[in-house]
């Protein structure tokens, strides 16, 4: 029974819970990550892919508009 919810609750994190704090990261970082930490986000994005088809449907994955400072 151990075995059972332990495989359950590393599914759950690996396929809702860090794909969803992969998301919320790069909603607030988009716009100010640099070069190396982009790459490793959406290196995090590629490997938890599976969780991101699954919180597809919910997510807005387009970044919010730039500010335009004058």
């Amino acid at each position: 029974m151990v075995v059972a919810i332990l495989y359950l609750a590393l599914g759950a994190a690996y396929l809702l819970v860090i794909p969803a704090g992969i998301y919320i990261y790069l909603q607030k970082r988009f716009h100010s990550a640099g070069s190396i930490e982009r790459l490793l986000a959406y290196f995090f994005v590629f490997m938890f892919f599976p969780g991101f088809l699954i919180l597809s449907p919910i997510l807005n994955l387009r970044p919010l508009p730039r500010p335009i400072e004058e």
